[in-house]
């Protein structure tokens, strides 16, 4: 409906303008880290008070946004994941076993004695 794709055009905005926030907050972390603190000050200030103003105006956004949705029932549906590649898990387990299967019966006989050795001294 109407509201709802307003109530979603206001998340997306506020979800923009958060990205916003987080890139001028990097760029103040770039600025400490290059040591021009005088920079990453002014910067800092500056992302401070759209931080501020990004508060109160999420807060006004999301109350009307909330109250414009209060007209209406919002039924949330989720379709049925299907993995289409949910066969090849596993196939790779099954694969890494018999590989393992395979390069521990073929190793010769001594070696094989002296690897039972040493993982039987590690284990206890």
């Amino acid at each position: 409906t109407r509201e709802h794709l307003k109530a979603t055009k206001v998340v997306r905005d506020l979800h923009k303008m958060l990205l916003e926030l987080q890139g001028d907050l990097g760029e103040v972390a770039a600025d400490v880290y290059k040591a021009n603190l005088r920079e990453a000050l002014f910067k800092a200030d500056v992302a401070l008070a759209k931080s501020a103003s990004l508060l109160v105006g999420t807060r006004v956004a999301l109350e009307q946004a909330e109250a414009e949705l209060l007209c209406c029932e919002v039924k949330h549906v989720t379709l049925a994941r299907h993995d289409a590649l949910s066969w090849i898990r596993p196939a790779i387990v099954s694969m890494i076993a018999a590989c393992l299967v395979f390069v521990f019966t073929t190793q010769d006989p001594a070696r094989r004695r002296a690897l039972r050795a040493r993982l039987g001294a590690a284990g206890g």
